[in-house]
C-alpha cells in the first residue's frame, strides 16, 4: 500500500497525539499542518520536526494530500466547516461528530454533498482491551445482564479557568459530551443501540440548570438484553476508567492496561493511546486506499449523538 499522506489542523494535544501514533509508521504521514497559535506548531514540529505549518488553511491544497485530521475545539467547525470542504479531501474528525445531534446531521450532509467523505476519531473502541473483550464475550457467546461504565477524568477544580469548554454554547455539553460521550460510543460498540431510561447530571454538586455546563452525569440505560449504567466525572480525585459486565459466565472488567475474568487477569495491553490512535488512522488509510466509504463507523456516532441528545432533554426535566 502506498503511504497515506495526511495534513493535520488543529495541533493542540488531540493533534500532536497524532502525530505521535504515527511517528514510526511507513505508510502514513503527516506532511502539512495548521494552528493558529505559534507555540503550538513549534511543539509540533519537535514531534515532527519536517512537518510544514501553513499560515492558513487554504494553504493545504498547495500540498500532495490524500485526506486531513481535524483536531479542533467543537464551536469552531460551525464556521470553518465550508472552508474545510473546499479542500474536498476525505477528513478524519475529533469527536464529537457535533455539539448537537443537529450539527452533526448537518455537517454530515454539508460533507456528503461537497463528496468529502468523512470519519469520526473516537479512541476507545479501537483500544486492544476493548477489542480483546468485546471478542471474548462473542466467542464464548456470553448473555449480558448488565454492563456498567466509568470514565474519571480525574482533574482537580483547583486553578482552573473560564474558557469556551465552560460556555454551553461554544462547547455543546460538558462531561456527557466530552467524557460521557467516550462511554456512550464504548457501550453501543459492545452492545449495540440502548435507550436512555434516566439522567441526571451535576455542575458543582448541584443539578444542572439548562444553560450550566455539567461536571458529572450519571446515566441508566436499556436494551433487549441488559441493563447499563454511565458514570462520567471530570473532576475526581483519582483517574480512572472501566467497563463491567456481568454475564451468564461470570463477571468482566476491561480498562486500558486489561482484562480480567471473574478477577483474574486474561489480557494485558499498554494502557497509552499509541496503539488505538494508530488503528484508527490505518482505518482512515485503508478507506482512502481502497475507497471504502460504504463503512458503517460514521453511522454509530448517530445513534451516539441521539443518546447524548435524549439524556440532556430528560435530564432538564428532573
Amino acid at each position: 500500500m502506498k503511504t497515506i499522506k495526511l495534513g493535520l489542523i488543529g495541533l493542540g494535544n488531540q493533534g500532536r497525539e497524532h502525530l505521535s501514533a504515527v511517528t514510526a509508521a511507513a505508510d502514513i504521514q503527516f506532511i502539512c499542518g495548521y494552528d493558529p497559535a505559534a507555540d503550538a506548531a513549534k511543539l509540533a514540529q519537535q514531534i515532527q520536526p519536517g512537518l510544514a505549518c501553513v499560515a492558513n488553511i487554504a494553504d493545504m491544497q498547495h500540498y500532495p494530500l490524500d485526506g486531513i485530521v481535524l483536531a479542533l475545539p467543537h464551536f469552531v467547525y460551525d464556521t470553518l466547516w465550508p472552508e474545510l470542504l473546499r479542500l474536498k479531501l476525505p477528513m478524519l474528525k475529533e469527536k464529537p461528530l457535533g455539539r448537537n445531534l443537529d450539527e452533526a446531521m448537518r455537517l454530515l450532509a454539508q460533507a456528503k454533498h461537497a463528496a468529502c467523505p468523512l470519519q469520526t476519531a473516537i479512541q476507545r473502541r479501537h483500544h486492544p482491551s476493548y477489542q480483546f473483550l468485546k471478542a471474548q464475550l462473542q466467542h464464548s457467546h456470553c448473555h449480558i445482564s448488565e454492563a456498567h461504565a466509568q470514565l474519571h477524568l480525574g482533574f482537580s477544580r483547583l486553578g482552573q479557568t473560564e474558557s469556551w469548554r465552560t460556555e454551553k454554547q461554544l462547547s455543546g455539553g460538558g462531561a456527557l459530551l466530552d467524557a460521557g460521550y467516550h462511554m456512550v460510543d464504548l457501550l453501543h460498540y459492545m452492545l449495540g443501540s440502548f435507550d436512555i431510561v434516566s439522567a441526571a447530571l451535576w455542575q458543582n454538586g448541584q443539578l444542572c440548570q439548562q444553560q450550566q455546563v455539567e461536571d458529572q452525569v450519571l446515566l441508566l440505560a436499556r436494551n433487549s438484553q441488559c441493563w447499563l449504567t454511565l458514570d462520567a466525572q471530570i473532576y475526581s480525585d483519582i483517574k480512572q476508567e472501566s467497563l463491567m459486565v456481568q454475564t451468564n459466565q461470570g463477571h468482566y472488567k476491561a480498562d486500558r492496561s486489561g482484562v480480567w475474568h471473574n478477577d483474574n487477569a486474561i489480557f494485558t495491553a499498554d494502557k497509552q493511546w499509541q496503539q488505538a490512535m494508530q488503528a484508527q488512522l490505518r482505518q482512515f488509510a485503508s478507506n482512502i486506499s481502497q475507497q471504502l466509504w460504504h463503512d458503517t463507523l460514521i453511522w454509530d456516532q448517530i445513534p451516539a449523538m441521539r443518546v447524548i441528545e435524549d439524556a440532556y432533554h430528560l435530564a432538564q426535566r428532573l
